[in-house]
């Protein structure tokens, strides 16, 4: 039974397993279908990473994009479009294709490569859409690229000459079919490989943009160490095949395929290039190599028996370093007889050139014999080849034939070193000038001034050989104006020849100039410079300088109190004398009184002496404003002083002039304001109220700028008075207060002190009598000390910035602050300065605000804001049938409430409001307030009451005749906020009516 069921389970596992098969009809993978866009089933996209890190290490600015183009039956589809496009708002780079045609695995790729330069600086990461379409589908992929400042802004310093392929080649002969490796070296200035560097291809045409063979890769980094081809399978999975490679310095490098070959006298141009980090616009290195792909079948590789290499010359003479030196060298392939073979492909390497050192280059690696069977290419020197060494250079040059067994040629070069050999080895220029100083008095006739110098170059080349006969020499003579400006200084002869010797002359002449002479001597791309000393003549008169500043204060007034008066001596032609003179400075009348020079009191006149044409003397200010004359004469330095005071000696030039003003003295008046308008919300309950200090002197001049302010803020209270009396009980606080002075009201502070300085204030917190005793405010178990309202800035100074960013002479600016709680506080702000006396000593300057505000203390202001009232009723009808209503035809009593609140929505006290309410009465009725008070102070809570009414007269008949109508009359109630800032609220209506019953 268990063998027959089992065969039964076998036949039914074998007959699904046939019908399988005959429902199976798929094409195989690998099979590929004729190119239809209407075949396309499925697209499948994948990228090579998705996410790369920048960091200008061994990162590579690009990311591939791979798309498979399926049927249904999932076989790969050739020669398919591929739309490749970015859809991000920023591209920041591009794409290497857009479209692509599918090959015959059903595969296309894109390379995005980023660009450094078109990246702002403040973006770190970059995030770039990028979709791909074939025949109505689309698939979307993000790449990332995270980016670290050392890649964007590298620090390249390549050498555009350090910059070429490698070997340093200019055509390249490429096998159809063959994968070949090309490598670039990128060295710096002293000729050592650097890493890290990004080299750019692009792979052109010579005569058509589009190129016949391709590159693997648009960019590679110098000094990578591990070259790797990775490809991805259809599930998105890498195979990777790694061919180890020895690192090289400085050397990126690339591989070149050609499938079709050229056409003929066609060739692909293979441009490798460094970009400028901060342009990406800009190349700072770049090298092209010409690449001519030939077929296996155009070489005559089976006729050749053996090579044959010879040069032109196998020796060269380096000679000088400004000429390039070449070798040429010959190639020939032979059959066993002897005779040349053409159209044969030849590699030409050099053996024994070291990386960091470029003994020298050829002009192609790979060159084919023409029709005769010669090939002919070129060696070259660089310039600088042997840096001054003296030792000769071997150079071996291999010649072969590629895929053929013929063994490979050698052939040398001696590079000789036949440099010239000088002092220095430097081309240079030397100016020399005699005499240097002038005029200069001649020894050898008669010590006669002469105003002429004469001024030799001489001129020697690298190679310490002087210029050929008859070179020119341009010559200019230059000095430096006052604002830095180069200007022609003198006279010179401005074009010479050098003799034979390499010396050239020239005569510069002094003119009419004074100070010192810039000689510039240029020729061959050489240029020297030397200098003259120009003296000035005799002098000829004063130039006064403007005195900074020209207006100071009067002794004591704190601010500047001298300032200098300056001259210069200048010669008949303008020049600064350089010789010594003696100067007479004298304060001439009418000047203020106490003026004097020098610092020294009582002294009226100073004799100074010059210094290269220039004197100065310092003015003292007085204990009275105005101007100040001075006069100045000048003598000889021979002069004698007592001469000069007398008044006895001749002077050569005199000035007088009026150098500085005494404008202002010390603070003796001021005054401080400020206005409600300016006051501004500062957040957390806090206001800004800006104050302004006003100070002046005797002589209503404002006082010099910087003039020190201090301020601050005092209670207001009366003055301490041990006789004052007890007076019954505040009703605002409950507490018995001691009274100062019952003439001034009801204070509930007193001011004790015994300094200007003191603003402390106490309040009484306990009943006592002075009769049993004085108990000074200082006793803390009667007084307490009270919180001053607000607080100021304390420091400020004259002249200062206000809140507009204006300044004013004489006027200090500060700000007080306080907040919604003491609104309407009453305080008294002070400043201190300082003044003087009439014995010229400094003493205290206080200024009240009180003062300038008819004794009034300063009541902190109100910020609206707003006042809202209410009413207990608002309709009221005056019928005598309704029950309840005041047959003495009065309303019942009606309660107007106000409650004031500021910026903040805080209730604040203190506030004097007035009613006004239209037709209210305010007594006669029952329930009215006894005494009615308008206006009140707002309590704790911000809010004031009234007790009003009306009465029905307010309602007028409107006929005589039954049933009588009356007139309904409406009362728009009002409460006004009566100091410092008047404000009014939203009016309140109450509305009256009067029914009659009856006919």
């Amino acid at each position: 039974m268990r063998i027959q069921n089992f065969n039964k389970i076998i036949y039914g596992v074998f007959a699904i397993f046939l019908f399988i098969l005959s429902c199976d009809n798929r094409i195989p993978t690998n099979q590929t279908n004729e190119p239809g866009a209407e075949d396309v089933n499925q697209l499948n996209v994948w990228i090579n990473s998705g996410y790369v890190v920048l960091d200008g290490i061994n990162s590579i600015p690009q990311d591939t994009i791979y798309a498979q183009v399926l049927d249904e039956n999932g076989g790969p589809i050739n020669g398919v479009n591929v739309t490749y496009s970015i859809t991000s708002d920023e591209s920041y780079g591009s794409l290497s294709s857009i479209n692509v045609s599918s090959d015959s695995t059903g595969m296309a790729m894109s390379i995005y490569s980023i660009q450094p330069g078109q990246i702002p600086d403040e973006i770190d990461s970059v995030n770039i859409d990028i979709e791909i379409a074939v025949s109505g589908k689309i698939e979307r992929r993000n790449l990332t690229f995270d980016i670290n400042p050392t890649w964007k802004y590298p620090e390249l310093n390549v050498d555009p000459f350090g910059f070429s392929f490698y070997p340093n080649v200019d055509e390249l002969i490429h096998i159809i079919g063959s994968e070949e490796e090309i490598k670039v070296i990128s060295k710096n200035q002293n000729g050592v490989g650097i890493c890290n560097v990004p080299v750019y291809f692009r792979l052109e045409n010579n005569a058509q943009n589009i190129s016949s063979g391709e590159i693997n890769h648009l960019v590679s980094e110098s000094c990578e160490n591990n070259q790797s081809n990775n490809d991805e399978n259809n599930d998105n999975q890498s195979s990777t095949s790694d061919s180890l490679a020895t690192a090289e310095t400085g050397i990126s490098s690339i591989k070149y395929t050609n499938l079709n070959g050229t056409l003929y006298e066609d060739y692909d141009m293979l441009i490798a290039y460094v970009k400028d980090p901060n342009n990406d616009n800009q190349e700072i290195a770049s090298d092209t190599l010409n690449i001519k792909s030939i077929s296996l079948e155009e070489i005559n590789i089976e006729q050749i028996a053996y090579i044959h290499v010879w040069v032109k010359s196998s020796e060269l003479s380096v000679e000088d370093f400004q000429t390039t030196y070449t070798d040429t060298i010959y190639a020939e392939a032979l059959d066993q007889y002897g005779s040349r073979v053409g159209n044969v492909l030849f590699n030409f390497s050099l053996q024994n050139i070291d990386t960091d050192i470029s003994w020298g280059s050829l002009e192609a690696s790979s060159v084919i014999s023409d029709s005769s069977g010669l090939a002919i290419n070129t060696f070259r020197t660089y310039p600088n080849i042997f840096n001054n060494e003296e030792e000769n250079h071997l150079i071996n040059i291999s010649v072969s034939v590629p895929g053929s067994s013929i063994i490979s040629q050698n052939i040398n070069v001696n590079l000789i070193n036949n440099l010239p050999i000088c002092s220095n080895c430097e081309a240079q220029l030397i100016l020399s000038t005699s005499p240097n100083t002038l005029p200069y008095d001649d020894p050898t006739n008669n010590d006669i001034p002469i105003e002429q110098s004469l001024i030799t170059a001489f001129m020697v080349d690298s190679t310490g050989n002087p210029p050929e006969d008859g070179t020119i020499i341009e010559f200019q003579s230059k000095a430096q104006n006052e604002d830095g400006d180069w200007i022609d200084f003198g006279y010179i002869e401005p074009y010479k020849y050098f003799d034979e010797n390499g010396n050239a002359e020239a005569i510069f002449n002094m003119g009419n100039d004074a100070g010192l002479a810039t000689i510039i001597g240029t020729s061959n791309g050489l240029s020297d410079t030397a200098y003259i000393v120009i003296n000035s003549t005799n002098a000829s008169y004063i130039e006064i300088i403007p005195s900074y500043p020209s207006e100071i204060t009067v002794s004591g007034g704190g601010g500047q109190e001298a300032t200098e008066a300056a001259v210069q001596i200048k010669d008949g032609n303008g020049n600064l004398v350089t010789g010594s003179y003696k100067l007479f400075f004298q304060i001439e009348s009418p000047s203020p009184d106490g003026v004097h020079l020098n610092g020294l009191e009582g002294s009226t006149s100073a004799i100074q002496m010059s210094t290269v044409g220039q004197s100065a003397i310092t003015i003292n200010s007085g204990t009275r404003p105005g101007s100040v004359k001075i006069s100045c004469k000048l003598y000889s330095n021979e002069t004698s002083d007592s001469d000069i005071i007398n008044g006895l000696a001749q002077e050569v030039a005199d000035a007088e002039w009026e150098p500085v003003t005494i404008a202002t003295g010390a603070p003796e008046f001021g005054e401080i304001n400020f206005s409600p308008v300016d006051i501004t919300p500062i957040n957390g309950g806090m206001y800004e109220l800006p104050i302004s200090i006003s100070l002046w002197d005797v002589h209503s001049n404002p006082v010099s700028d910087s003039t020190g302010v201090y301020v601050w803020i005092e209670e207001n209270a009366a003055p301490w008075d041990s006789t004052g009396l007890i007076v019954p009980t505040n009703p605002l606080t409950g507490f018995q207060y001691h009274l100062i002075n019952p003439d001034t009201g009801f204070p509930d502070t007193v001011k004790y002190g015994t300094t200007k300085f003191d603003s402390l204030a106490y309040i009484c917190i306990q009943d006592h009598d002075n009769a049993t005793g004085v108990i000074m405010p200082t006793n803390e178990e009667y007084w307490e000390r009270v919180q001053q309202p607000a607080f100021a800035d304390g420091t400020t100074k004259t002249g200062g910035l206000n809140a507009s960013g204006d300044a004013y002479s004489g006027i200090a600016w500060s700000n007080i602050y306080y907040s919604s709680a003491t609104t309407f506080s009453r305080i008294v702000i002070k400043a201190q300065t300082f003044t003087n006396d009439v014995n010229d000593n400094n003493q205290l300057l206080i200024i009240d605000s009180r003062d300038n505000h008819d004794g009034e203390a300063t009541v902190l202001p109100f910020q609206p804001g707003q006042i809202i009232v209410s009413s207990s009723i608002q309709f009221w009808d005056f019928n005598p049938e309704i029950d309840g209503h005041d047959f003495q035809g009065f309303t019942d009593p009606i309660t107007i409430q106000a409650q004031i609140t500021d910026y903040y929505g805080y209730p604040i006290d203190n506030g004097n409001v007035i009613l006004v309410a239209q037709g209210a009465a305010f007594e006669g009725f029952n329930g009215a307030d006894d005494p009615f008070e308008n206006p009140k102070t707002t309590n704790a809570q911000g809010i004031a009451q009234w007790t009003i009414a009306y009465n029905e007269a307010l309602c007028q008949p409107e006929s005589n005749e039954p049933p009588i109508t009356y007139a309904d009359f409406t009362s728009s109630v009002v409460v006004q906020l009566l100091d410092p800032t008047q404000i009014s609220s939203d009016p309140v209506d109450i509305s009256l009516t009067k029914s009659e019953i009856g006919e």
